[in-house]
């Protein structure tokens, strides 16, 4: 975009962001690896899709996923416990075809501003070598899941998340609490070149109400969900490596580089199964979100202003001969008020937008 000297980013990236002239060659092994199985655990060697936990996600609607690198664990030895270990030394991101080692990673994308002002600077400049991992999941207790996880980012932050998921006779309750801080590494970096600052702590809560409907061929779901991110500190995840799994986060909307920030969400989901034995999906949300003024770099680290969003994705999977596809069409609408003033590069890609994504996926 000539006005504000801008790809346009969603779009650039159903190519090869490094080198989107090469419109045909989107080639990547996303998994290769060796699995060594003892009664219902395993371990994996090589390049993996993950997909779980709260942050190794594979956030599908490009043509390449995000996928990692490394060692992943799971021991389900006993009934109601399983636990996951994780040593991720690479990645290869959405919208890329290489595999890249984590320091040559992290920062790759936009690195936003320091708290201060300043233009972050972190690409290559702590050394990251691994992010240990470690999961533990209860479901002992009827209608309760726990969730327990550990991300310690070598040489850079560690994050905790603590999850509680409760369904009883319909009702829904969730309550989500994640504490960030960064190693003390950081501290001996120049100032721009840290990933996150020694005196930065994020502390996000996010809860969740709701009720389901079950239907002998479906169901409905509403549910009502708060974030709040105190004023200690931005949580920070890189998004090189995924996108986190909040209750209030969605696409186009996350709470990456965001402290002092308040997310409202209401959201419907509902499936059908249909007469021919495919199902259809409809999955809706409306959210606000308060953020920080988009000049407050001290809980703003990409400028992003206050917005309303809408999302729309009815989504269609195939059964007989066609089993194995889904087809979708997911549609955004972002608003700032007016009274908001905004640049041209403020808006660009952020807000005041409509958005609309053809995704269709074929799962062999």
């Amino acid at each position: 975009d000539p006005l504000v000297d801008q790809a346009a980013k969603w779009e650039r990236e159903m190519y090869d962001v490094r080198r989107p002239e090469l419109r045909w060659d989107l080639n990547r092994l996303d998994e290769l690896y060796l699995r060594f199985n003892t009664g219902d655990s395993y371990l994996r060697y090589g390049r993996l899709n993950i997909n779980e936990g709260p942050l190794f996600l594979q956030r599908d609607g490009r043509m390449n996923a995000f996928v990692y690198q490394g060692l992943w664990a799971e021991i389900n030895e006993y009934e109601g416990h399983a636990l996951k270990l994780g040593l991720i030394n690479g990645a290869s991101p959405r919208g890329y075809t290489e595999w890249f080692s984590l320091n040559d990673l992290i920062g790759l994308q936009s690195r936003g501003k320091q708290p201060n002002g300043q233009t972050s600077d972190y690409l290559g400049t702590s050394g990251i070598k691994a992010i240990y991992t470690l999961g533990y999941e209860n479901t002992q207790v009827e209608g309760l899941k726990i969730k327990v996880w550990n991300y310690l980012f070598d040489k850079q932050s560690n994050i905790s998340w603590l999850q509680f998921d409760f369904t009883n006779h319909g009702y829904i309750a969730g309550l989500q609490y994640v504490h960030q801080q960064s190693t003390s590494f950081q501290e001996g970096l120049e100032y721009q070149e840290r990933y996150m600052q020694p005196d930065e702590q994020a502390n996000v809560f996010n809860v969740k109400f709701g009720y389901t409907v079950d239907r002998p061929k479906g169901s409905t779901e509403w549910t009502a969900s708060y974030l709040k991110a105190l004023d200690t500190g931005r949580f920070l995840f890189p998004r090189e490596l995924g996108r986190e799994d909040f209750y209030v986060s969605q696409p186009r909307s996350w709470i990456d580089g965001w402290g002092d920030v308040d997310v409202f969400m209401l959201r419907m989901r509902y499936k059908v199964k249909t007469e021919k034995g495919g199902e259809f999906f409809l999955d809706t949300r409306l959210s606000r979100t308060e953020a920080p003024e988009p000049t407050d770099r001290t809980f703003n680290k990409y400028g992003v202003s206050s917005f309303y969003q809408a999302t729309i994705f009815p989504t269609y999977r195939f059964s007989g001969k066609w089993k194995g596809m889904d087809i979708g069409l997911l549609y955004i609408y972002k608003y700032t008020e007016d009274e908001i003033e905004l640049t041209a590069s403020q808006t660009f890609y952020n807000t005041n937008l409509h958005h609309f994504n053809l995704i269709a996926n074929l799962h062999f």
